[in-house]
């Protein structure tokens, strides 16, 4: 077993390199997850929308959605989260065949 690698820490290894390696591994992952804005949702969703979620806009509008919440939120008012965010929905599939 190779040290400091986040594999090994996978395999079982809880050395503080094998712990390192990990942790720096799923930030990496985290920054590269696509991010939404929230303000097309704010122009799109009926005035309801924003009544619902007053204190959330906030902290979206500075840390962004994921496709999860943005597709969620699209689909219990009845639209394609295409029609509020446009080409940009499809984009992190653009990237992976890229």
């Amino acid at each position: 077993m190779e040290h400091g690698k986040a594999s090994s820490y996978k395999s079982g290894c809880r050395c503080d390199e094998c712990k390192n390696a990990n942790r720096l591994k799923i930030s990496e992952r985290r920054e590269k997850k696509l991010k939404f804005p929230v303000q097309p949702l704010i122009d799109s969703l009926p005035e309801e929308f924003l009544l619902q979620h007053k204190k959330s806009i906030e902290a979206w509008r500075s840390k962004g959605l994921t496709i999860f919440e943005v597709d969620r939120m699209c689909t219990k008012y009845g639209i394609h989260p295409y029609t509020v965010y446009g080409a940009y929905w499809y984009s992190d599939m653009w990237a992976s065949v890229a």
